[in-house]
């Protein structure tokens, strides 16, 4: 009877190491930004073929370190996929701040349109949305999220 509790005891670590090894070799992705979407206007008119910048450098207000660049169409959209990072294995318990700025450049003028950052766990939110005037005489808020 001991020999029998022995043998399923070693049986069970042996199918616990197994199934750990296991998930832990298996590739995870995680989304570092959103997929941003929105619309730039100027005067509440399109602002069509303006170029719109994505940073995923918190210091980089700017944009000057782009990770993707996309220009806005005849409606003054534009739409800019979400940044991936591969890993070996899924994390546990690991805690991220990912960063992003949404920039433009007009009138030759680099402008933050957006900052956005989050701290936790997993992935970033699917998806954000903006809504974007550049005759707004503030230096801030150029974007609401929607």
């Amino acid at each position: 009877m001991k020999s029998e509790m022995h043998k399923l005891h070693l049986l069970s670590l042996v199918f616990i190491s197994i199934l750990i090894t296991a998930c832990a070799s298996t590739p995870y992705t995680r989304l570092k930004t959103p997929a941003i979407s929105g619309t730039i206007s100027i005067n509440n008119q399109a602002a069509q073929g303006l170029p719109v910048y994505l940073s995923i450098k918190g210091d980089d207000s700017q944009c000057f370190k782009i990770a993707t660049e996309v220009v806005t169409g005849p409606d003054g959209e534009f739409h800019i996929k979400t940044i991936k990072e591969q890993l070996p294995h899924a994390p546990i318990m690991k805690y991220y701040l990912d960063e992003w700025n949404i920039c433009t450049q007009y009138k030759d003028q680099r402008i933050n349109l957006y900052s956005g950052n989050r701290y936790g766990t997993g992935s970033v939110n699917a998806s954000l949305n903006l809504r974007c005037e550049l005759s707004k005489s503030t230096l801030d808020d150029y974007c609401s999220a929607r």
